[in-house]
């Protein structure tokens, strides 16, 4: 016992469990053997009763036999050899036919009565195939003498002599035999029903027996872990709550536990501190140093990475503000602003400029008006030199700037060539540290392009933060750039409609002179007509004479007149 008090908790465990095993495999077996025994007094009781149904059959055979009937020697014979065959595996053991199962012999006590069944089986059995073998019973049923010779009923040669009885002797002397018989089967079963109760007796006792063991393991078993887990947690758990060290640890797990957890108490006095200042948010407070350097090297280390991680995620938190802010600042401008192109840029350009610490900036924007002649136009600057910017249309690919449009992606370089830009006050000039060239694009179509110079490098967040006003300022710019050409397109169709509409008022007073000079010439046809119609009239009832003359003169005039006319209607028609 005091060997086990230096075994930890798990080799206890492990010694409890081989333990508790070997209970279980052993009890196990004697279960197994009992249930095998009652299986095979089961067996064999099932076995008997086939032999004494077999002997049954034969029974009924040898009665119609004696009544005189005629049946088959063959199924006697077999039925003496299945019933041969049953008593063998009963008394030495076997596999019955049809069976996957061994049966072992009959117990002793059974085995005695089995001994003198088998003796009133071999006597029946003779009788029975010396009745069924003999000719005389082939030629009559009632023979008047019997005389029956055998010499092969068992491996040894036996000879039975039965001189001139009578068939009712025949039948006396079989039926007593099957008497005996069937009451050697009958005792035969009750000493087998005897063996399988005791082998459920035993079975029965071994179960109990395993029961109450297993009970008694258990409640064991529950001792010791009360004793030896329980108890230490429970000492553990008061340490914890009350936060005072546990007393006396022991040198297994337990004690290991306890000794932890005095170590995290002091490690927590420590560390609460720290906790503390960071709740508080100050994030640039030093761990306390402490004596025992595995608790450093634990919650301490745990502690500053996470103090690393919340100024990290701290510093990302306020940069997503700055972001946010800028943008929200952003679409306050572009809401309130109107369609001046030139207006919008300088409050974007001035704003971004002073958002991002830039120091010089300018907004170039893509004139596509003449689709042959694209351009980058610049359409603000802030404190740029206004030398280098007097030119202020940009090729597509030229410089940096036309570059960035082609590319469509972002330009930021920190290594600026000297005659590139200069950035000049009061007090001096001197070369930018950063430039970026952003497009402001949608999907993959540029509307136009920012640029920015400071003499600071430009953090990633601050890019990336362009870079999505970019999207922002290219939805507003191809919006503005969009009305601009609405307002265009209206103000010409309005111009054009005016124009139509006096062309309309001209048109409509031309039809109205061409409709009046119609009706005058129509009229005017009219008369030409009559008189041409007088005067021949006139002609053909005057003398040919000099009047006459006039006459036809006249006429051919107003003839003339009238073909005059109708060319003047037919040119007015096709004007109108």
């Amino acid at each position: 016992m005091k060997a086990l008090r230096f075994l930890t908790l798990q080799q206890k465990a492990i010694a409890l469990i081989l333990a508790f095993a070997a209970v279980i495999l052993m009890e196990f077996l004697f279960i197994r053997f009992a249930q095998n025994r009652v299986d095979q007094h089961q067996a064999q009781l099932e076995l008997t009763h086939l032999g004494l149904l077999n002997a049954h059959k034969l029974s009924s055979e040898v009665t119609l036999f004696l009544h005189g009937e005629k049946n088959k020697v063959n199924d006697v014979v077999a039925i003496m050899d299945r019933e041969d065959a049953l008593l063998k595996i009963l008394k030495e053991g076997g596999r019955p036919e049809g069976s996957t199962k061994m049966l072992q012999p009959v117990s002793r006590l059974s085995g005695i009565t089995l001994g003198q069944l088998i003796e009133n089986w071999e006597a029946y059995k003779k009788s029975a195939l010396i009745l069924s073998t003999n000719e005389i019973w082939k030629d009559s049923v009632i023979a008047p003498s019997l005389k029956i010779e055998t010499d092969t009923v068992q491996s040894e040669p036996v000879t039975q002599k039965i001189i001139n009885p009578s068939v009712a002797h025949a039948g006396t002397l079989i039926t007593g035999q099957w008497i005996t018989f069937s009451g050697r089967f009958s005792s035969l079963l009750t000493d087998l029903h005897e063996d399988k109760s005791q082998s459920e007796a035993s079975l029965n006792l071994i179960l109990t027996t395993s029961f109450m063991l297993d009970i008694l393991l258990m409640v064991g078993l529950f001792i010791v872990f009360r004793q030896k887990i329980i108890k230490p947690l429970n000492d553990i758990h008061k340490s914890a709550i009350s936060r005072s060290a546990v007393d006396n640890p022991s040198q297994d797990e337990m004690g290991q536990v306890a000794t932890g957890l005095n170590q995290i108490l002091g490690q927590l006095s420590h560390a609460s501190s720290f906790v503390q200042s960071i709740g508080d948010g100050n994030l640039e407070v030093a761990y306390a140093e402490n004596g025992n350097q595995s608790v450093k090297d634990s919650l301490a280390i745990s502690l500053i990475s996470m103090q690393a991680k919340l100024k990290v995620m701290n510093e990302e938190e306020q940069k997503r503000k700055w972001a946010n802010e800028g943008l929200t600042k952003f679409v306050e401008i572009l809401r309130t602003s109107d369609d001046n192109l030139h207006t919008l840029g300088d409050r974007i350009v001035s704003t971004l400029i002073q958002y991002t610490r830039s120091n010089q900036g300018g907004l170039y924007v893509l004139n596509d008006e003449d689709p042959n002649t694209k351009f980058l136009e610049l359409i603000s600057l802030y404190a740029f030199n206004t030398k280098k910017f007097e030119k202020q249309k940009l090729r597509l690919g030229e410089g940096l700037v036309g570059q960035a449009f082609l590319e469509k992606e972002t330009i930021y370089i920190k290594e600026i060539p000297e005659d590139y830009i200069r950035i000049s006050s009061g007090l001096g000039e001197s070369n930018p540290k950063a430039i970026l060239v952003v497009p402001l694009k949608v999907d993959t179509d540029v509307y136009g392009l920012v640029e920015l110079a400071s003499f600071q490098a430009y953090y990633p967040h601050e890019i990336e933060f362009v870079q999505k006003l970019g999207e922002t300022l290219a939805s507003t710019l191809a919006s503005v750039k969009t009305n601009q050409r609405n307002k265009r397109l209206l103000e010409d169709s309005k111009m054009a409609t005016e124009s139509m509409r006096s062309q309309e008022e001209e048109m409509r007073q031309n039809m109205e002179e061409l409709t009046a000079t119609q009706e005058e010439m129509a009229r005017k046809e009219r008369d030409y007509l009559l008189k041409i119609k007088e005067l021949e009239e006139k002609i053909r009832n005057t003398t040919p004479g000099d009047d006459w003359a006039v006459a036809s003169e006249m006429e051919r005039h107003l003839k003339i007149n009238l073909e005059t006319l109708k060319i003047t209607q037919e040119v007015l028609s096709k004007k109108a």
